[in-house]
């Protein structure tokens, strides 16, 4: 542990934002601990990334 109150890796994070179909900003984010034998690896967190997509429709409040 490095020191009280802190964390004992360090951490990474991805994040995107875009304004849906309604123009409210939304954002989908990743975090994670890194140098870990666990680790994402960044390929795998890309690999997510590429999956989302803005909804339409009625849970997105449009048609």
């Amino acid at each position: 542990m490095r020191g009280k109150g802190k964390c004992g890796t360090d951490g990474r994070a991805t994040a995107f934002a875009f304004k849906n179909t309604k123009g409210d900003i939304v954002s989908w984010t990743f975090v994670a601990a890194k140098g870990v034998d666990e680790e994402v690896p960044d390929a795998m967190v890309r690999k997510i990334l590429s999956t989302v997509r803005p909804m339409t429709g009625a849970a997105d409040g449009g048609s």
